[in-house]
């Protein structure tokens, strides 16, 4: 099980991998469990040595070599706790600029899809996975669980999110 929860917010949720399923809990439930506590607000992508995403043509590089993503425009990337794999989430569409540029790179048309890299010899591994939003416009944030077996991607604004249970 994962539980999630806004830090800004009341109430929080159960992730049920088995049966896919988002649940509200009590809080009560979230001040009982235990478990490490991820703040996504601190994740970041991995060193820029390692993997990086080119601000010109929007693709993923790890030094001076393009690696392949299933979109062509990269969003974001975002190293796992131990920086030993990244998620990347690309678009199938152009990039778009963005409305606050000093908040970060605009969204891009198109399906979002998420994949995941080894670092640092930046291989992609596993399948991709379509990732739904409700707009171009939508900004999506990836958070790793603790122990790496789930990633949530959420809108930045706290509309919607979309959880993936990793799959080495």
């Amino acid at each position: 099980m994962l539980l999630l929860k806004h830090s800004a917010h009341e109430g929080a949720y159960r992730y049920d991998p088995q049966t896919l399923s988002l649940t509200a809990i009590a809080d009560q439930d979230w001040n009982r469990a235990g478990g490490a506590i991820t703040e996504c607000a601190t994740q970041s992508p991995p060193s820029p040595q390692a993997l990086r995403i080119d601000p010109q043509s929007h693709r993923l590089m790890a030094g001076s070599r393009e690696v392949l993503t299933a979109g062509r425009t990269v969003l974001a990337v975002t190293a796992s706790p131990s920086r030993r794999y990244a998620a990347v989430l690309s678009a199938e569409g152009p990039a778009a600029g963005s409305l606050v540029p000093f908040l970060g790179s605009g969204g891009a048309t198109g399906q979002r899809l998420h994949q995941l890299v080894s670092l640092p010899g930046a291989a992609v591994i596993g399948n991709t996975i379509p990732i739904p939003v409700r707009r171009s416009e939508d900004v999506l944030a990836a958070c790793w669980s603790s122990d790496e077996r789930v990633i949530v991607y959420y809108d930045v604004l706290f509309a919607h999110m979309s959880v993936i249970d990793v799959d080495f």
